[in-house]
């Protein structure tokens, strides 16, 4: 970015008017007139010169400097300004102004257009006492920080020189480096420019380049190598700026020339540029391509690759298209226009032109027509009038070596872009003309939003049975789907809407749409494989002893690091159809990357196919236009692809145990999104279905089997390629478990393993399991394993891996989960503990470095619960009748032991275990007990059944007594000397009933002493 320096000073309005005025100042351009929002054109007065207006009016530029659409942006988004002190403010959202880098003079600030360390970062550059520094600003969070750099002197004082400015800088965000265009004025006031380069992480600086003087003399070359020993003109060479591409490591330093460079050493000088302009500002699509805008308006464009420079604007082919555009009458074109600045949006080169039409002014983004202008220029200047007969005749020339260019066995894009893709189609409308309502727009927006919200939120420990997103959303609605399908069918559905369940899902089989991907990630070791078929133009063939065909056509593959990516190229000529097909094989070499937390930190790099001889002179007639062919670059980022993290499939863990024990036992409070593992339930891990298709039987080692524990590699997009695995895991011990890992998240439905182990896919129906439901059919090819699921992609089994098991902390209920400490989790995981505090064991040679921990792989023999009389899960007290439990937090991870992948995966998860042994004391005291209650309940049984007569007898003695002094207490009573009657009535009434319930009494003892 440019701005107008301290002579040249800038005002903007204040935060009350900045939105107003940025829509005006859109129309800004250099050396033009604006017209303010009354309609009057402003021209800078007498003695006013190119200064700012007053506050609230529109921003006005010096010819040399430009606000371009990018600045507006970056003021939009940051709130870039400039006080009348020139002072540097940057602005956050709903928030006040806040003031930076007081005090000093801005004269550029120059962009940084990639980020890293989720930052972003703006340089600003300075004249006055901070001349030769540069201040370099990150911004995190929306706070802002501003470091001087270099840290301990300035450049001047580095390079040995008294007096020098920097003019330019570029910050290599990849190599924490900064590139600086340096301006030094010598004894006799002679200049001269150097570039400089600053290494901000060991505060070294260094000069990478001096440029010459004077421009060199091509003498008719396209380009010219700057080794010292060309002949040059009279026409200095002034600087103005540099560019920098992180993909190719390309770097370009413009002004009246241009020169490139790959290693920012070696200078290739561009003799197509006129040294009679003066470059302005580049944009770079960092996609292979760039345009240059020069001082004078002029618009030049440039292919990466090649060192030809074309004029776009203006030219001949340029007045053929704006006439086409005239007679169609199109909008985006008017005879007076002002060009307010060029950049690249999704690949394209686009136009920000003020249109002035019928006295009314407007900005219009348009295309620029790039192939269309190549073509025209093309047409124009070869072509030939040959004469056949009396009639001449056009005849054109068309030096494209090849007619038919196309990408064949592409693989599917997703595994490669990190994109995830869902299907989410808009509402079915029931009324009779089928138009969209409000209502249902409203409830089409709430499905996108809530299936975002469900795609953000998937980032969990546990995964889903689908693993899909959309699972959760409908899981529990399956059944009423044919119930509101018959609504919608007879126009009964709520508010005329009817939404298909089936209609939002993820996409598992996106194809590539015969074009390279707009990048790719690349793991460790893995490779992206494609072919190109060419049909050329005329055939060559080769006469003598030998007769053959020679390749009519050349593919080469330019790769930015050879040292960390390789490509293989293979050619088979196709004579009977005039053709070649090329085999192009990218792979990352191992060795340009450690291990790194997923989607940071990744390195740039690109690859670049490219025809030779075909620069700028194919083009392909699509439905949108013609497109470029013969260059197709891509950029390749090498490290952890984005979106890859750990997960626990639990519902591929029972279905397996299930399959593979042929039972399963829950905890007796069954918990959906947590079930529970038997401690001792064992058993032996599945064989490839290719090599067995039927179970096969556990050895004889424990009367009980293991049951293996799964975990899941979860993608956030897609999955990297597969390698082959060597051998079977072997059998398990008894009491044991084997964790797998699989790789299941997105992208197609296949499933990864983590450790390398292979998955058994029955050949049975399994119904949960985290593919899909279905039958598995499973094949061998090359080494690799595959299980097709119905019509989901094939599942296949990555190579093997290694990583660390560790518990962490537990307890027996979830209230009571410890986190333990290093020391704990040393004595409870290392297999040098020698205090008998051991939660598990196995039988694996493989250690880390300093013998602490286990490393697993694909020939472990798996883990065995060992809870020994240290660990806090030994003895466990049962809170109820039923086996102990325990909570495990256990910890995976790779970092520092895996070789095979460059991510540093790490996952915490609980692990339910029921089951647990008692210790041998508390056991024999519960035996003991319980043997004793159960012999006291026999012998109470036995004496209850003894003393039963007896007991009888006297109960009923002790009935009859009782119901005797009842009687007497009524008797007595009753006899009062008030009323005589009264009581003689009662006391024979008493007298009758005592004399009847003793006879029923006595009868009864008689009948009982009969018996006996």
């Amino acid at each position: 970015m440019h701005l107008a320096g301290c002579p040249e000073q800038l005002r903007v309005s204040r935060q009350e008017r900045r939105h107003q005025s940025f829509r005006r100042s859109r129309a800004v351009h250099s050396g033009q007139s604006v017209r303010p929002a009354s309609g009057r054109t402003h021209r800078p007065g007498r003695g006013e010169g190119t200064r700012g207006r007053r506050m609230g009016e529109v921003l006005e530029l010096h010819p040399s400097g430009l606000w371009t659409f990018a600045h507006h942006l970056l003021a939009d988004i940051l709130g870039l300004s400039l006080l009348p002190e020139d002072q540097l403010l940057l602005h956050r959202r709903s928030e006040r102004w806040v003031r930076v880098l007081a005090n000093e003079c801005i004269k550029r600030l120059c962009p940084v257009h990639f980020h890293s360390n989720g930052s972003e970062y703006v340089m600003a550059l300075t004249t006055g006492k901070h001349e030769g520094y540069v201040h370099f600003g990150t911004i995190t969070d929306g706070l802002v920080s501003f470091q001087l750099l270099p840290r301990h002197r300035s450049v001047c004082s580095a390079i040995l020189v008294v007096n020098c400015s920097i003019t330019w800088a570029t910050f290599v965000a990849g190599d924490y480096n900064l590139l600086m265009l340096v301006e030094i004025v010598g004894p006799a006031s002679s200049k001269y420019f150097q570039v400089v380069s600053y290494d901000l992480v060991n505060d070294y600086l260094v000069v990478l380049y001096t440029i010459p003087e004077f421009i060199p003399d091509a003498q008719g070359l396209e380009f010219l190598m700057i080794l010292g020993t060309e002949s040059y003109t009279n026409f200095p060479m002034v600087p103005k700026g540099m560019s920098y591409n992180p993909y190719n490591n390309l770097l370009f330093i413009w002004g009246n020339f241009l020169l490139q460079s790959f290693n920012s050493e070696n200078f290739i000088y561009m003799a197509d540029f006129p040294k009679e302009l003066s470059i302005k500002y580049l944009v770079n699509s960092f996609r292979g391509d760039m345009a240059i805008v020069t001082e004078n308006e002029e618009i030049w464009y440039v292919l990466e690759g090649s060192y030809h420079v074309y004029q776009l604007f203006p030219s001949k082919a340029w007045d053929v298209y704006i006439n086409l555009q005239v007679l169609q009458q199109s909008s985006l074109y008017a005879p007076n226009e002002t060009m307010v600045t060029l950049f690249y949006e999704d690949n394209k080169l686009y136009q920000l032109v003020y249109l002035i039409d019928n006295q009314q002014g407007r900005l219009v983004k348009r295309l620029m027509p790039v192939e269309q202008l190549l073509i025209y220029q093309q047409i124009s200047d070869e072509y030939v009038l040959e004469r056949q007969g009396s009639h001449p005749t056009l005849s054109f020339s068309n030096f494209c070596p090849f007619t038919v260019m196309r990408l064949r066995e592409l693989p599917n894009p997703k595994i490669y872009t990190r994109q995830e893709r869902y299907r989410a189609q808009p509402p079915r409308v029931s009324e009779p003309w089928g138009f969209h309502s409000e209502n249902s727009l409203a409830v089409y927006q709430g499905l996108v939003y809530y299936l975002l919200w469900l795609h953000s939120k998937y980032d969990k420990p546990y995964a889903d049975p689908a693993h899909d997103p959309t699972w959760r959303w409908w899981k529990n609605k399956k059944q009423d789907q044919d119930y509101h399908f018959y609504l919608a069918s007879n126009r009964r559905s709520a508010g005329s809407v009817h939404v298909d369940m089936t209609s939002y899902e993820k996409i598992y089989d996106l194809k590539a749409e015969n074009e390279l991907p707009e990048r790719i990630f690349l793991d460790k070791g893995t490779s992206y494989s494609f072919s190109v078929f060419l049909t050329a133009r005329k055939p060559e063939v080769l006469h003598g002893p030998s007769f053959r065909v020679l390749s009519p056509v050349d593919l080469a593959v330019v790769l930015a690091d050879p040292h960390c990516i390789e490509a293989i190229v293979k050619e088979k000529v196709l004579v009977n159809l005039n053709s070649v097909l090329f085999w192009v094989k990218l792979s990352d070499k191992r060795s340009c990357f450690d291990q790194g937390i997923s989607g940071h930190h990744l390195m740039k790099t690109s690859m670049l196919i490219k025809v030779l001889g075909s620069s700028g002179h194919c083009f392909q007639n699509t439905n949108q236009g013609p497109h470029m062919q013969s260059n197709l670059m891509v950029p390749v980022l090498i490290g952890c692809p984005p979106g890859k993290r750990l997960a626990f499939d639990i519902t591929y863990t029972v279905q397996y145990n299930r399959v593979q024990n042929k039972h399963y036992f829950d905890c007796v409070k069954v918990d959906p999104e947590m079930p529970c593992f038997l401690f001792r339930d064992s058993g032996c891990p599945a064989p490839s279905p290719l090599l067995s298709p039927a179970l096969p039987a556990c050895p004889l080692t424990a009367p009980t089997p293991t049951h293996p524990l799964l975990f899941l590699w979860v993608l956030s997009s897609l999955l990297l390629p597969l390698s082959h695995f060597s051998s079977r895991p072997p059998p398990l011990r008894p009491h044991s478990l084997l964790p797998i890992l699989l790789d299941p998240r997105f992208g197609d439905g296949r499933f990864w393993q983590f450790p390398g182990q292979v998955k058994w896919g029955p050949s049975r129906r399994l119904t949960g399991v985290g593919w899909g439901q279905g039958t598995g059919v499973g094949r061998r090819e090359k080494g690799v394993v595959e299980v097709r699921q119905d019509s989901r992609q094939p599942l296949r089994i990555s190579a093997p891996h290694s990583y660390v098991l560790k518990v962490v902390g537990g307890g027996p209920t979830l209230d009571t989960i410890k986190e333990y400490s290093e020391e704990e989790i040393y004595r409870f995981n290392s297999p040098l503990d020698k205090t008998g505090s051991l939660i598990w064991t196995t039988e694996n040679t493989m250690t880390t470095k300093d013998l602490s921990f286990n490393i697993m792989s694909h020939n472990s023999l798996g883990i065995e619960w060992l809870c020994q009389e240290n660990s806090p899960c030994h003895d466990t007290i049962p809170y109820h009748i039923f086996a102990p439990e325990f909570f495990f937090k256990v910890l995976v991870s790779n970092r520092g032991v895996d070789k095979s992948t460059y991510c540093d995966y790490q996952l915490t998860f609980l692990l339910h275990i029921h089951g647990l042994p008692l210790s041998a004391k508390r056991a024999f005291l519960i035996l003991l007990v319980s043997a004793s209650l159960f012999v006291g309940l026999v012998i109470l049984y036995i004496v209850c059944c003894l003393l039963s007569p007896y007991m009888v007898k006297f109960c009923n003695i002790l009935r009859w007594k009782i119901n005797s002094i009842i009687g007497l207490e009524s008797y007595y009573t009753y006899s009062t000397p008030s009323d005589s009657r009264a009581f003689s009535h009662s006391g024979t009434v008493s007298w009758r009933n005592s004399r009847l319930n003793s006879r029923v009494f006595y009868k009864g003892a008689e009948e009982n002493k009969a018996e006996t």
